[in-house]
Order: C-alpha cells, then structure tokens, then sequence
C-alpha cells in the first residue's frame, strides 16, 4: 500500500500499486529522498549549508519461475 517512511534526515516515500505489481502495465515508485546541513567553507556557494538529494525507482513484477 502507498505510504512513507521518515528518519531525521531521509524520506522514503512508496507511490502507486501494491508491492510487487500484479503486471508492467501498473506503475508503482519509490522515492527516496536524503538532506543535510553541512558547515559552510564558502560562503559564495548556493544553498547556505542546506544539501539534498532524491531518486526515484520504478518497481518491476517479480517474475515467476
């Protein structure tokens, strides 16, 4: 079922049908998402000390043998 994890700094977030989908035909995604306060060695970088990352997954049927 869709719904979302959160730590102090990470998120993941589950998006779409059921884990594992029935077929390709229905998209199901988890996003995870990572940010962080780093100090600051230069002040003329963007994002004062604030960084983030994030991806996206597609999750595939399990194929059965």
């Amino acid at each position: 079922t869709a719904g979302s994890w959160t730590s102090a700094d990470v998120t993941v977030a589950w998006a779409g049908a059921p884990c594992p989908p029935a077929d390709n035909s229905t998209a199901a995604f988890v996003t995870i998402s990572v940010s962080h306060r780093v100090p600051i060695f230069f002040p003329w970088l963007p994002g004062n000390g604030n960084i983030g990352s994030s991806t996206q997954y597609r999750m595939e049927p399990v194929v059965s043998p």
